[in-house]
């Protein structure tokens, strides 16, 4: 698994076939609510990022490239880590996702984006590191002569079993701002 976050972020890094021309750079951010639902639990844990949090659920920070006419490739990431009493917790989720939008209109633009990526839980001592798999569907309107856009996502995700993360499903309702850089 250790190799497998290296791996992500090669790929997040890396751009699409095309001619660097004809490629932007996407900067966002996103804040939103999570719920995760445990397998086999009644309970579940509810999280809103503003655009961190305490669990660290909520990635905050999209990172990718766009070609005209072609999906766009991004890494959704966010860190969280706490200190207290000299113990220390932190969380990392990343996940690689594709995003291909319908441009059905020059402004406003159904989507569709799927993705895998790992969950990391650590408490100083010990760390734990999950797979992470899902999709969504969003839509997003774009502002100053489309350098730009604001985005509202629902999002499904499963979560794999490991030593202190619990299988199950996060949902997700995310809104965002992004940013095209040519």
């Amino acid at each position: 698994m250790r190799t497998l976050l290296p791996a992500l972020v090669a790929l997040a890094l890396a751009a699409p076939a095309a001619p660097a021309a004809a490629q932007s750079v996407l900067v966002g951010s996103s804040m939103g609510f999570s719920l995760y639902s445990p397998s086999n639990s009644s309970r579940s844990l509810k999280v809103i990022g503003l655009p961190g949090n305490s669990a660290g659920l909520q990635p905050g920070l999209r990172l990718g490239v766009t070609t005209p006419g072609g999906p766009e490739v991004y890494l959704d990431a966010g860190l969280v880590s706490e200190s207290y009493g000299g113990e220390t917790q932190s969380s990392l989720v990343t996940s690689m996702n594709l995003l291909y939008s319908f441009d059905v209109h020059p402004v406003v633009q159904p989507y569709v984006t799927a993705g895998a990526g790992l969950i990391h839980v650590s408490d100083g001592y010990q760390g734990s590191t999950s797979a992470l798999l899902g999709g969504g569907l969003g839509v997003r309107e774009k502002v100053s002569q489309g350098h730009a856009a604001f985005r509202q996502e629902v999002r499904l995700d499963y979560i794999t079993q490991s030593d202190d993360i619990r299988k199950g499903t996060l949902f997700g309702v995310r809104v965002g701002f992004d940013f095209w850089i040519n």
